[in-house]
This record gives structure tokens, sequence and C-alpha cells, in this order.
């Protein structure tokens, strides 16, 4: 008898310790922490802010969004190096990740903090340093009218473009930008070569006889909307954003590469190494990453969530389902680029002697 109350005792103290540390975290609070997260401006900065600040405020704390670019974050971050950093997190593309990596500015999260990690449709990078927070499919946006006017099929290949009827008409991002490497890898796979050697794909991507290198998509869907262009090789978001401005003309076509179809282009947020609130970070980004979130931000950025089940409820959306391929199969399809094993520097100079001469 005495055995059985003495484990009642302990079973009991056990219990009051769960329900203490349920209450607990329940109960968490971040009163007087500003919270600074250096992400994108416009729908996806806006919607950050406007979806999860309040959500933060009432646990007592302020959100802060800084607006900019990753390799510009990352710039920030070096120059901080020992000292508080500018921001507590911060948003970090494929290109600038291997960078980010090297120079040693970010800390893991607290993966058992993020609850939500299980609905991921794409894993979590370097051993907790970066969680995947959107997704674009990247391929070329493309008015149909003129397409159908000159009496040219939707483009399949990055190659289908080099057509004497576009010639001129076809937009470029400039290679400075993420998007504008991701176009160049497309093309050199498309043209035969390979990341040691993007030549043949600036010999093609030249043939556009492009007039202008777009340093960013605003500048590329401007040009789109005045006719300057008539196609622009960009994420399947843009389609969907000209579509819901009336543009019915903004069609999006996923092109081959090698044996996929489409790039699936991730983002990331990272921690920045010495913030002072890595709690506060830990629940943001597990909000970030949860199926309504994700879902919402998806829905005014027209980007892919990275939530499974926010990608099924997206997909129910008639005008998303036509442009976005949300079949898992189509999705375990698109092509995933690795830029740890690409020499940017080297891709810069390439660009410069044969884009610019």
């Amino acid at each position: 008898m005495k055995m059985c109350r003495t484990l009642q005792i302990v079973a009991a103290s056990f219990l009051a310790f769960c329900a203490l540390s349920a209450t607990t975290e329940a109960q968490q609070r971040f009163d007087g922490v500003t919270l600074r997260v250096a992400t994108y401006g416009g729908p996806w900065g806006d919607g950050i802010k406007q979806l999860i600040g309040p959500e933060f405020a009432k646990l007592g704390g302020t959100l802060e969004i800084v607006t900019g670019a990753p390799r510009g974050h990352l710039a920030k971050l070096i120059v901080a190096r020992g000292d508080e950093p500018p921001f507590d997190l911060c948003e970090v593309d494929e290109p600038a990740a291997p960078q980010f990596m090297r120079a040693n500015v970010l800390q893991k999260f607290d993966v058992s903090k993020l609850s939500n990690a299980g609905g991921l449709i794409s894993p979590i990078l370097h051993d907790g340093h970066l969680v995947p927070d959107w997704v674009f499919e990247d391929g070329v946006v493309y008015n149909e009218d003129k397409f159908k006017e000159l009496g040219i099929s939707a483009p399949r290949r990055y190659s289908d473009l080099i057509n004497p009827k576009l010639k001129g008409r076809v937009g470029v991002p400039n290679i400075t930008g993420g998007l504008g490497l991701f176009v160049v890898y497309g093309f050199t796979i498309d043209a035969g070569g390979s990341v040691t050697n993007i030549k043949p794909g600036l010999e093609n991507l030249k043939k556009l006889g492009a007039t202008q290198y777009f340093s960013g998509n605003l500048a590329a869907q401007t040009a789109l909307i005045s006719g300057d262009i008539w196609a622009n090789f960009m994420g399947s978001s843009w389609a969907i954003r000209l579509q819901r401005a009336n543009y019915k003309w903004a069609k999006f076509a996923l092109l081959k590469v090698g044996d996929n179809v489409g790039i699936w282009e991730r983002g990331h947020m990272g921690l920045a190494k010495g913030s002072r609130h890595v709690a506060a970070a830990n629940w943001f980004m597990n909000e970030l990453i949860s199926p309504k979130i994700q879902l919402e931000l998806a829905k005014r950025a027209g980007n892919v969530p990275v939530n499974k089940e926010a990608i099924a409820e997206l997909d129910k959306d008639p005008l998303v389902h036509g442009v976005l391929r949300l079949d898992p199969k189509d999705i375990a399809n698109m092509r995933r680029v690795d830029f740890g094993d690409i020499d940017v520097s080297a891709w810069t100079d390439e660009w410069d002697r044969t884009m610019l001469h």
C-alpha cells in the first residue's frame, strides 16, 4: 500500500508539472519586445505586418518590418557582426543562402518550438538555420493575346522565346537580382550547358535581343502592361496579380529544365546571430509557417505556401488553380537549384562578357 501511495504522489506531481508547463507556455508573453523582421515590401511585408502584428501585440510585443533584399540584409549583418544585429529575423533567398552560411551571421531556430514545422512541404535547412517561408514557381509570364495574334504557341522551353517575331519584346531580369540567376540556369540547362559552363545559355539568352535587363519584377510588370514587352521570365505570382487586376491576357507557363518542368524557387527566414529576442523569433516563425498565415499571405502575394494544408486549400481558388501547379506530382517534378554548387561571381563575370558586349 505504501508503494502504491508513493506512486500516486509521483504521478500527481508529474501531472501537476505538465499542467504548469502547458500553462506557462500558453501564457508566454513578450511585453516590451520589439521584434524586427527584415523582409520584402509590398503585399508580402504588408501581409506579415497585418496578419501577425496584431497577434504579437496581444502578447505585449511590437512587430517592426524592415524592407529590403536578402543581399542587403546580409551586408548589414556582416557590418554589425559582434554587435547587436540591426534586425532579429531576415529573408534569405536561395542564391544568397550559401553566403549567409559562410558569413556565420545566423543562429539556429529552436525547432522544438516550431509545432507547425510538421506541415512543411520544403525542409528546414542547414541544421535549423533556415526555415522555409515562401515558394515561387518560376517560368514565363506572357501576353496570350499577342502570342495568338502573332501565331505563336504557348512556350514550353526557354528556347521557344527565341523567335524573330518576339525579338526585343521579351524582358530579361538582370543577373544581379536573384531571379536573373534562375533564368540563366534555365537557359543554360536548356542549351546543354552546366553550372560550370553557362556560356551556351547566355548565348541563347542574348538572341532574345532584350533592350533592357530588369532589376525588379515591378518594372517588368509595368512594361508588360504598357506593351513594351510581351513576355518576361518571372514567378507565377505575377500572372496571378495581373489577372486579379483584370489583365486577362496574362498567362503563365512553366518551362522545361532537363527532365523537370518549372523551377521551384524557395525562400527562407533566418535568425540573426546576437538577437536578444530568440523566444519571440521562434514564436513568430511558428506563426509564419502556420496553415492560416501561409494561406492568407499566398492569397495576397500570389506565391505558393510552404504549408501543405494551405496549398490544398489555395488550390480550390479557380484563378490560382489555372495558374499554379499545385498537384504533389507536379511539385515533385520541378527543378530545385543548389546554389552551393554555383560560383555566382563567375556567373556574373560571364554575363558581363557575353550580355553587355
